[in-house]
């Protein structure tokens, strides 16, 4: 038996009516620090990083690692960017 063209409308409507109750079911989002007396770290972005030759660039970047040694790997689709 066919579906009606109303059914993912129907399906959207149930979906929102049963947001409301899902909620209450969610985890509370309040944060606890282990110790307020440690500080936060505090970052800031090195605009010079990463230094490459002049003949490379950074292709669409797809993941981000640090290895045991402070070493960062990247790992870039290559020809994903167009002529600049």
């Amino acid at each position: 038996m066919p579906r009606s063209p109303l059914f993912p409308l129907l399906a959207c409507v149930a979906a929102l009516l049963a947001a409301p109750a899902a909620a209450d079911t969610l985890v509370d989002l309040a944060v606890e620090r282990i110790s307020e007396a440690a500080p936060l770290p505090l970052f800031k972005a090195d605009a010079a990083w990463p230094r490459l030759p002049g003949d490379l660039m950074l292709g669409q970047v797809s993941g981000v690692a640090v290895a045991p040694d402070d070493n960062i790997w990247v790992l870039t689709r290559p020809d994903s960017l167009g002529p600049t």
